[in-house]
């Protein structure tokens, strides 16, 4: 964000007072990660609008295939072993939560529009970019696993940007502290009524 915010100052008039700020869009998980940037005191002042697509804030309201299964995972045992949360397991999570409508009928319908190269095209696109999934670094599975999926502390107020060594006394205490209703730029939530990754309700 300071990075964009530095650039774009330089081809904004010097004259103008109007500090630059962005607006930011984020998508599922990366939804999750702008409302955290959002929240914290420090970098909200960048901030002109946030949008958020199929975003889960309220994890006590998500009744997903994914859900279910990231609340009863053992997450430790698995950054533990592979040390990240890989990209393909992710993939496959997704296609096992209803493999006769993502995997069976999708194929099937490829089958059926062979001939159809705009279709063939447009489903070559989509499947390259739904498996293009990267790694998700292990630390901040763990995190976004216990904190948000287990323990439901992003609603409620109660979680933090980091774990405080003990007797530390931080005076920027108030940046740690990640509290959704200190947002004051416009927020656009946008939810899918029959998503089945992110409850709507959530």
């Amino acid at each position: 964000v300071n990075v964009i915010i530095q650039s774009r100052s330089f081809t904004t008039s010097s004259s103008s007072s109007t500090p630059i700020k962005i607006s930011i869009l984020g998508y599922c998980w990366g939804g999750i990660l702008s409302l955290i940037y959002t929240a914290t005191a420090t970098y909200q002042k960048n901030i002109d609008k946030l949008i958020l697509m199929a975003t889960p804030v309220d994890f006590s309201k998500d009744n997903t295939t994914v859900s279910m299964w990231s609340k009863s995972i053992d997450t430790d045992k698995i950054i533990g072993t592979i040390g990240h949360f890989d990209g393909y397991l992710l993939d496959f999570v997704f296609n096992i939560r209803n493999p006769s409508k993502f995997l069976f009928a999708k194929y099937f319908n490829l089958w059926k529009n062979m001939d159809n190269k705009d279709f063939v095209n447009t489903f070559v696109a989509v499947e390259k970019w739904l498996h293009d999934t990267p790694p998700i670094p292990g630390e901040l599975y763990k995190k976004i696993v216990k904190d948000c999926y287990n323990a439901n502390l992003l609603i409620s107020g109660n979680m933090q940007l980091y774990k405080k060594v003990a007797n530390e006394v931080d005076k920027n205490d108030v940046n740690n502290k990640i509290n959704i209703n200190r947002i004051t730029v416009p927020v656009l939530s946008i939810i899918a009524e029959k998503d089945d990754l992110v409850s709507p309700m959530s």
